[in-house]
């Protein structure tokens, strides 16, 4: 099998490959990426080939490419073997490494830390929390000179609540000066991680992990594995939102995708007025907004929240969970046990207030709704009048579309793991 480039091994959870077969695949000159699925090795009392002492026995594969990929709604194996395995792994392709995918439980920070990662390009890290609090988690990253995507898609624990990824009074600058992508979740309130943001910045997510409307309906898996594994769950408010945004100042001139999670309050509009002066080159925006006690969900709302962001003129498609469910559904832990709702008269005037006052440069506006136990964009297309450009209609735009502006976006094969 000398043409042999890629493996692929999906085993499920409480399984896994023995440590001979593994060390076998890891040895092998000519492999460059390897992927595995939610377990990789056998726990250690089924496998009789595990060394007392942990080591790859021979020269290590040039690996490029190494992805475990996490899902919010599926097992997977984190087991102190594995996290052995990962760090003997780790310290011998830290020279030749570009693209890294893998739950942080077992992720070899001690490898991270203590090495140098010239070609390593992107990191994604999921699951969580971390195990240890030794050290704050950006002080584990700061030898990846050339890392371009920083994918932080982590849970904290139910008793802890949020971590900081940045140290208080941090001086160090950002790690990352050639950053272009960067996702973080659950953000603590006064994460300082945003006031060292480079330049190079084009996209920035923060979201819940997993994601809260994932785990807003009875029959979503996502909730028994936070049960499992002891997840919370933080929405950070708009005001918080609006804070920690403000961190960024106005550095972000390249920022061209928003994608933002959070719960109503009484500056939900005062956060997109600071999304439309501070981010003005945004081509994409993503908007998950839910309702708490007291919020406002009238078309004269919706109206103002696109006044707000009028000023984005280079904006090309916006999506918005308007999070019009039925309180009826809704039991005393707020889990909705009803999961068809589809599109209604609500969510049309609701993206009609909203589309009129919208740069005509966007083509698109897309509402989120429930499908049976799936999650959809539909797109609307703002049909405007040719000679004013102002928008006086909007209608169903049922063709799927692939790309807007560069970005590939699918509406209809909607994942609520991204």
């Amino acid at each position: 099998m000398k043409r042999l480039r890629n493996v692929v091994v999906d085993i499920t959870v409480h399984t896994g490959l023995p440590f001979w077969v593994l060390d076998a695949i890891f040895s092998t000159p000519h492999i460059s990426s390897v992927e595995f699925g939610p377990s990789l090795c056998l726990p250690a009392e089924c496998d009789g080939s595990i060394p007392k002492h942990l080591r790859l026995t021979g020269p290590v594969a040039s690996l490029t490419s190494f992805r475990r990929p996490v899902r919010t709604d599926t097992q997977y194996s984190q087991t102190p073997e594995e996290a052995k395995l990962l760090l003997c792994l780790f310290k011998r392709i830290h020279h030749t490494i570009e693209v890294v995918e893998m739950p942080i439980e077992t992720a070899p920070f001690g490898a991270f830390r203590r090495r140098d990662w010239p070609c390593l390009r992107e990191l994604v890290l999921r699951g969580g929390p971390r195990r240890s609090l030794r050290a704050y988690l950006l002080e584990n990253l700061t030898r990846m000179p050339n890392l371009r995507v920083l994918k932080l898609e982590l849970a904290h624990s139910s008793e802890s609540g949020p971590q900081r990824i940045c140290p208080p009074g941090w001086t160090g600058g950002c790690p990352w000066p050639k950053l272009e992508v960067l996702t973080v979740s659950n953000p603590h309130p006064d994460e300082e991680l945003f006031a060292h943001l480079p330049d190079s910045l084009q996209e920035l997510t923060i979201r819940c992990f997993p994601r809260r409307y994932a785990v807003a309906y009875s029959w979503a898996r996502e909730i028994k594995i936070m049960h499992e594994y002891g997840w919370g769950l933080t929405l950070p408010t708009s005001d918080e939102l609006l804070r920690l945004l403000r961190r960024c100042g106005t550095s972000l001139v390249c920022l061209r995708h928003l994608d933002i999670e959070f719960a109503a309050s009484s500056e939900d509009i005062g956060l997109m007025r600071h999304i439309a002066t501070a981010f003005p080159t945004l081509a994409f925006l993503q908007i998950f907004r839910y309702r708490t006690d007291g919020c406002t969900q009238d078309v004269a709302f919706w109206a103002a929240l696109g006044e707000a962001l009028t000023p984005l003129t280079t904006l090309r498609l916006l999506r918005v969970h308007f999070d019009l469910r039925r309180t009826e559904n809704l039991d005393e832990t707020g889990i909705y046990y009803e999961g068809l709702e589809g599109i209604t008269p609500q969510h049309e005037e609701a993206v009609t207030a909203l589309s009129c006052a919208l740069s005509p440069t966007v083509q698109f506006v897309c509402v989120m709704v429930i499908r049976a136990v799936s999650f959809e964009w539909i797109p609307y297309r703002i049909v405007r009048d040719p000679t004013s450009r102002e928008a006086f209609r909007i209608e169903c735009a049922d063709k799927e579309y692939e790309c807007i502006d560069g970005y590939r976006y699918v509406i209809c094969l909607f994942s609520p793991y991204a």
